[in-house]
């Protein structure tokens, strides 16, 4: 009698066992988390320019910043989920080449259509409207501890900065084809992009960096000859330390 209560016991509770469904994995608010700096890698299809350096910003409050290869982009977005609305986009008017001009148009015409976002298998993100629209872009993560600020872990520094002094501030700077990274002396860690050719260098090689309200001058030899100037003042020299 032993023997068959227990067998059917376990029959019991195979059976319930077999009825119980398996929660379905739910994706991660992070799935989705759009905060950050990301460098645009594809727009509508048709890639992006070497060396354009299209990069986008978005706070996390609702406000996005950015570069378009040509001028700096700024707007609104409103994120929920993988649903995104971005409006009141404006930017700078600098006359570009023809080539930088379209691929401009293309990026705030896209961005002005997103309506989705979703992830490619190798986890860049795609915010995308009605067809064409379409851009990949890709998070800037820094290597966890190189900065303690939030925007600093968000991006990635490739060459090693170097120290600079400047009016008395200290300064990390690394240059790299087409972008300086700036560590504020507060913590927070900018992209400046290079400005487009015509303007990227002087007679001298100089080349110079800036996001509208920071711009540093680098020479050749960028360890050894580096200028910032905050907003509309004046260019300080600064001194590499170490």
């Amino acid at each position: 009698m032993n023997n068959t209560r227990l067998c059917m016991l376990a029959l019991v509770l195979l059976a319930i066992g077999g009825c119980t469904t398996a929660p379905e994995p739910v994706s991660g608010v992070d799935d989705w988390k759009i905060s950050g700096s990301w460098r645009v890698e594809d727009v509508d299809g048709k890639g992006v320019m070497d060396n354009a350096n299209l990069m986008l910003d978005f706070d996390g409050a609702g406000r996005l910043s950015g570069s378009t290869g040509c001028n700096r982009v700024s707007g609104a977005y409103v994120q929920d989920g993988n649903k995104i609305r971005i409006t009141g986009l404006v930017s700078t008017r600098r006359m570009c080449t023809p080539a930088l001009m379209n691929q401009e148009q293309s990026l705030l015409a896209s961005l002005a259509a997103a309506s989705t976002m979703s992830r490619d298998p190798s986890g860049a993100l795609a915010l995308k409207g009605a067809k064409p629209y379409r851009i990949l872009m890709r998070s800037e993560a820094m290597p966890a501890g190189t900065v303690a600020a939030p925007l600093a872990q968000r991006m990635v520094i490739t060459p090693t900065p170097d120290t600079y002094l400047c009016s008395g501030e200290r300064y990390l700077m690394a240059f790299e084809a087409g972008v300086a990274y700036v560590t504020l002396p507060g913590g927070e860690l900018l992209q400046l992009p290079l400005m487009s050719p015509g303007d990227a260098a002087d007679d001298t090689g100089q080349r110079t960096f800036s996001n509208g309200r920071l711009t540093v001058f680098a020479g050749k030899e960028p360890a050894a000859t580096v200028k910032l100037a905050k907003g509309r003042m004046a260019a300080e020299p600064c001194e590499r330390q170490g």
